[in-house]
């Protein structure tokens, strides 16, 4: 049995240093069949406790592969490592079919990306710019369409049916030092995600609402508390339906790292 464990021993060390994903799966396959070999000297607790290590450090080569997979074409190097690490930590919480930690997860990847876009690319004068070229057509009482614009999803217009100049002077007047997360993710949808096409509203609603809903859940750890009833009544319609919104919310990242991917390569 001894010389049996050293070989294990020596045989973990190559998994570790080993590059090659396909040759680190094929070595922790081994791994446990030495280690099934041994069972039959220790006893049925320890036998249970070497299974669930070797099971678990097999899967842990599979869900590092996979995220290393997941933004092999990332093409921001600063904040990949990062972006893997928490790739792993989410699809460990959904193996532990811990929720809400799976949600904290999530976000963080969409918050890196969306901070990150939104410093390197300076995208605030953008904003302001695209403002001013939606105001125009949003003041004049016969033209104005209420479709959409970038303007009205950033500032609030308490009577939808009068556009208020005001507030979106106001709004654009300074940069915020600390702008909240829902409006850089849509800075960051508008001029990443969509870069600029023509955007339809609905389709805006479906990419947004399910970046929101993934906010309002992180909150919910990150805080714990609910600020509105409206948010109340979204974490119930997600916990309701929690495993529809594992693959719903899982479907979401990918969908934005993909389109991040496609229109930031060789950006650079």
């Amino acid at each position: 049995m001894g010389n049996d464990l050293q070989y294990l021993a020596k045989l973990i060390d190559m998994v570790e240093s080993e590059d090659n994903d396909n040759n680190r799966k094929r070595l922790w396959s081994l791994v446990g069949m030495l280690a099934k070999k041994e069972l039959g000297d220790i006893t049925d607790r320890e036998t249970k406790e070497v299974l669930s290590e070797v099971h678990e450090l097999n899967l842990e080569q599979y869900i590092r592969v996979q995220a290393k997979h997941f933004y092999d074409d990332f093409p921001f190097p600063e904040i990949k490592d990062q972006l893997i690490n928490d790739f792993i930590e989410m699809e460990h919480c959904r193996r532990r079919d811990d929720f809400y930690r799976f949600c904290v997860a999530a976000y963080q990847q969409i918050e890196n990306i969306s901070n990150y876009l939104y410093k390197i690319f300076s995208y605030w004068p953008s904003t302001v710019a695209q403002i001013e070229k939606e105001i125009p057509e949003l003041s004049n009482p016969v033209e104005k369409k209420w479709n959409f614009s970038l303007c009205n999803q950033l500032v609030y217009q308490p009577d939808r049916n009068i556009f208020n100049l005001a507030l979106v002077n106001a709004y654009i007047a300074n940069e915020p030092r600390d702008l909240k997360f829902a409006y850089k993710f849509k800075i960051v949808l508008f001029f990443g995600y969509f870069r600029n096409e023509k955007i339809n509203l609905q389709q805006w609603k479906t990419v947004y609402e399910l970046g929101d809903k993934l906010y309002a859940a992180r909150n919910k750890v990150h805080r714990g508390t609910v600020d509105t009833d409206r948010q109340a009544e979204k974490l119930h319609t997600i916990e309701q339906n929690k495993y529809n919104y594992y693959l719903l919310l899982s479907g979401f990242l990918a969908d934005f790292v993909n389109k991040i991917c496609s229109n930031y390569i060789g950006s650079k």
